[in-house]
């Protein structure tokens, strides 16, 4: 069954971090590819139907299954390369089961 992964992050602006993160965007999608990994939707410009959005960029990704994800999440490559991204993104991630 196929997962959601869905981030919400807020990003420094400061150009050391963007770079860094540009780095980060450069390995991070062929990992995730590797897990079978692919991005659905990117963005800050979305419409909200009900409630209010707090301006994060929003990002939904989806995996083949939970094992999938969590695999990528969990590994040591991964784990090498998230530091490019710390200290200066405020990261919110949830895995979400889908239901078919």
């Amino acid at each position: 069954m196929p997962a959601l992964f869905i981030i919400q992050a807020q990003l420094s602006p400061d150009p050391e971090f963007m770079a860094r993160y540009k780095q980060y965007q450069a390995q991070v999608q062929p990992l995730m590819a590797v897990h079978g990994g692919k991005v659905l939707a990117i963005g800050r410009d979305l419409e909200v139907m009900e409630g209010h959005h707090d301006g994060q960029r929003l990002i939904v990704l989806e995996f083949p299954s939970m094992e999938h994800l969590k695999a990528f999440w969990h590994s040591k490559e991964y784990a090498q390369i998230k530091p490019l991204r710390e200290n200066g993104a405020q990261v919110q991630a949830w895995a979400v089961p889908t239901m078919t």
